[in-house]
């Protein structure tokens, strides 16, 4: 019928959607790992970046001491970067997963007779 709004199959988006979760979560995973053997690999081929003695210094509360010029609840040097990369990821593969969901629902409609 012309002008009425073809239904979406709530269960096949359901699956694509747990798909496309199980998916990103694997890469994800995958991404991780790859980032710590380049760790290790690095600290392998430096030993002095893991030598104690070379760590920088600690209150007596083991806390990091924090240099004067660094703000107050700053985050060790390269994590901030580290954890926006990673978000950043996260939301490129969210947005991929509702692109994903906007085709299949658009190819939906147009498979149906009369759309």
């Amino acid at each position: 019928a012309a002008g009425t709004k073809p239904s979406v199959n709530a269960s096949a988006l359901g699956r694509v959607m747990r798909h496309v979760a199980a998916h990103n979560k694997v890469v994800e995973c995958e991404e991780l790992w790859d980032a710590h053997r380049r760790q290790q690999q690095q600290e392998s081929a430096h030993p002095a970046a893991t030598d104690p003695r070379a760590r920088p210094p600690r209150g007596q509360d083991g806390a990091r001491k924090r240099p004067r010029d660094e703000p107050p609840g700053a985050t060790p040097a390269g994590s901030t970067a580290a954890d926006a990369a990673q978000r950043e990821l996260r939301e490129e593969r969210e947005r991929a997963a509702q692109r994903k969901l906007q085709l299949l629902a658009a190819r939906e409609q147009q498979a149906e007779p009369g759309a």
